[in-house]
């Protein structure tokens, strides 16, 4: 269960129950998200770069870059609520709160 409302000094909040293999995840993620970002503007650019569809080139981006993010979203959200295995690293991140010890 989550550490909710968090205790009085703890910066982390509810975040501070996240186990130290969701960070390796999100970073990929946020890759992910930083190259599909590059790469959908050009690729939308060059398919939309006609005589009337030029207007479409940043909706087509945007439209995209959308579905690429909700589709990341749910996968990260299924990657955390899978199944942990037994003795999976479950502790807390430590929190900058001095009576928590």
């Amino acid at each position: 269960m989550p550490a909710w409302p968090a205790e009085p000094g703890d910066s982390l909040g509810p975040v501070a129950n996240v186990g130290s293999s969701a960070w390796p995840q999100r970073g990929i993620a946020l890759l992910v998200l930083l190259v599909a970002g590059i790469v959908s503007l050009r690729l939308a650019a060059a398919l939309f770069d006609g005589q009337g569809s030029e207007n479409w080139i940043l909706l087509v981006q945007l439209a995209g870059m959308a579905l690429i993010g909700v589709v990341i979203f749910f996968l990260l959200l299924s990657a955390s609520r899978a199944p942990r295995p037994a003795g999976a690293d479950t502790t807390l991140v430590p929190t900058s709160n001095p009576s928590a010890r």
